[in-house]
């Protein structure tokens, strides 16, 4: 590649990050549970989150109630964020879908073992950047594939920084519902380095279930939804960028 690069050589994934809605709160007892049971292990840098509430006492006075909604833990490159409606689990060191999924899940499992609930939402969602390094030349043919369904035909006339955001549902004959995705590509300039030119692809994939499901029953649908989402990023990006990193998220 001579006018962009990609975020590893490996593949251009920055962040993975796997999402669990829960079909029923996680209850304070149980969120101190998991407060408590973490801050004691040596495995985690743990993180209480705290909200507070406003209640009226007997004497109708109003008081400040301060309680655990959550926990931050962190290992690693790994953030597991637990909140009362959600379990995510993010990671900054992607290396194949065969190595990091079982470990998402290990997290998940541990989760679930403190936690009465079941599962009504799934959401995985991959972040992949590139570095343009030369944005005066023809990086976007480079970058992309030609005549790429994600691109609006405009985008190869601007001259400055550009956005596109695609939402949609797709039906699949592996699941009972659609499939909610959305992409964004963004060519921007980051603050966070230095003002350098970077490409970043968001593919974000929602599946709703329409009955409650077990933490072992979503196993397979996160892996249908990975091929899937690789399947989509192929057709976004140019195929002697997809060689260079031996098909980007395949395995």
């Amino acid at each position: 590649m001579n006018y962009v690069e990609s975020y590893s050589k490996q593949n251009a994934v920055k962040v993975i990050a796997f999402d669990v809605k829960l079909a029923k709160n996680i209850s304070v007892e149980e969120m101190n549970i998991l407060i408590d049971s973490h801050s004691k292990s040596s495995d985690y840098k743990s993180t209480p989150q705290q909200q507070v509430s406003m209640t009226i006492g007997p004497d109708g006075v109003s008081q400040q109630v301060i309680q655990n909604s959550g926990v931050v833990l962190e290992t690693g490159s790994w953030k597991i964020t637990i909140n009362k409606e959600q379990v995510s689990i993010t990671c900054a060191a992607y290396s194949r879908w065969h190595t990091i999924f079982p470990e998402a899940i290990r997290y998940f499992k541990e989760v679930f073992s403190q936690v009465d609930s079941s599962v009504s939402h799934i959401i995985l969602e991959y972040h992949d950047e590139f570095n343009v390094l030369n944005s005066k030349e023809a990086w976007l043919n480079e970058l992309f594939a030609k005549d790429c369904n994600y691109l609006t035909p405009d985008i190869y006339t601007l001259n400055s920084f550009w956005h596109v955001h695609y939402g949609y549902f797709t039906s699949n004959d592996k699941f009972d519902n659609d499939l909610l995705d959305n992409i964004r590509i963004n060519f921007f300039a980051d603050e966070k380095d230095s003002l350098k030119e970077k490409v970043n692809i968001v593919t974000q994939h929602v599946l709703a279930y329409q009955t409650e499901q077990k933490l072992e029953d979503i196993t397979n649908d996160f892996n249908e939804i990975h091929i899937h989402s690789k399947q989509i990023f192929e057709q976004i990006l140019n195929d002697d960028i997809l060689k260079e990193f031996e098909g980007g998220k395949s395995d």
